[in-house]
């Protein structure tokens, strides 16, 4: 809703409902999560990992938590196990 304060200045009301807004804001939240996290390096030799494609991985709890590794291809994983 816009108009006109009565001092001369334009007002504009925002008329979306608290819901929408936090709904808007999760929605970008997410899209900035996603594009941030599909992008890794390889855990062996540091190369970048395309996270949003196939890639081998490695679950480990090395005692300070789980982690999972991600590596660029098997060769990697082999040589990170060995």
């Amino acid at each position: 809703m816009s108009g006109n304060d009565g001092q001369g200045c334009f007002v504009t009301r925002d008329t979306r409902t608290v819901e929408s807004i936090k709904a808007e804001a999760n929605i970008k939240a997410e899209v900035n999560i996603k594009t941030e996290a599909n992008v890794e390096t390889c855990s062996y030799c540091g190369s970048r990992v395309e996270t949003d494609r196939w890639h081998p991985v490695v679950a480990d709890n090395d005692g300070t938590g789980f982690r999972i590794h991600a590596f660029c291809d098997e060769r990697c994983r082999k040589r990170w196990r060995e």
